[in-house]
């Protein structure tokens, strides 16, 4: 029976926010508040591409969820609409009260 409330605990802390961690370099597109019940920010970001391939394929686009303590940031970003980079935190799981699985931590200016 321990064995059993080991393996569940361990198995609900790898559901966290912690799962990955990285970033990516694009234009911030779309933020919007989103939610019945829970409200949450969501956004789109167009993935840059390189200057040679930029103007023969599609764009790639990033939907993430935004922490509060970033959404001023993003908001910046958005309103810029230079290329920033956007540091994330990937979940295992997603938490019913966020539509993606990566939440936007913060945001660096990229040259």
């Amino acid at each position: 029976m321990k064995k059993a409330w080991l393996f569940l605990l361990l198995f609900i802390c790898a559901c966290g926010p912690n799962y990955s961690n990285g970033s990516r370099i694009g234009i911030v597109t779309k933020l919007s508040q989103k939610g019945i019940v829970w409200k949450s920010w969501e956004g789109e970001m167009l993935i840059a591409l390189p200057t040679d391939v930029a103007g023969t394929t599609q764009p790639e686009k990033f939907a993430f969820t935004v922490d509060p303590s970033a959404v001023e940031k993003v908001q910046v970003a958005m309103n810029s609409g230079r290329r920033v980079e956007l540091i994330y935190r990937q979940w295992w799981l997603k938490p019913p009260t966020q539509d993606t699985l990566y939440v936007i931590v913060d945001v660096k200016e990229t040259k």
